[in-house]
């Protein structure tokens, strides 16, 4: 779940920047999209999860709807450091909002790419 703070918390540091970010909704339980990505997972377990579950889980079709919105409609064009989740812009959890662990996410980020900004 890093990815969501991640793009929130460089509009944070950024406020400035060109660059527009917006995170989605892509791993909770409601979010889940049927794609070939277990398909190496064949016990027991995938078969009940799968069976129980199918009701809730998402086509492909479906699961891109919030990415497509984000990249294509105009009305959110200028709009950055959201989160959506559903083709709508919702909260995201309070551990996202947590100044600490997004100043300490930025520096993490920035050791990793080697790359150090004016915040």
């Amino acid at each position: 779940m890093l990815g969501h703070p991640t793009n929130v918390t460089f509009h944070l540091f950024n406020p400035k920047s060109c660059v527009i970010t917006n995170s989605l909704n892509k791993y909770y339980f409601i979010g889940v999209i049927a794609t070939e990505l277990s398909r190496h997972l064949n016990g027991w377990y995938m078969v009940c999860f799968k069976k129980l579950f199918e009701f809730v889980i998402k086509t492909p079709f479906y699961g891109a709807q919030t990415t497509l919105y984000c990249a294509l409609d105009d009305s959110i064009e200028c709009e950055s450091g959201m989160y959506y989740s559903d083709c709508a812009q919702k909260n995201p959890a309070a551990r996202a909002l947590n100044k600490e662990d997004q100043k300490k996410l930025w520096e993490v980020s920035e050791s990793m790419v080697g790359i150090k900004s004016d915040h």
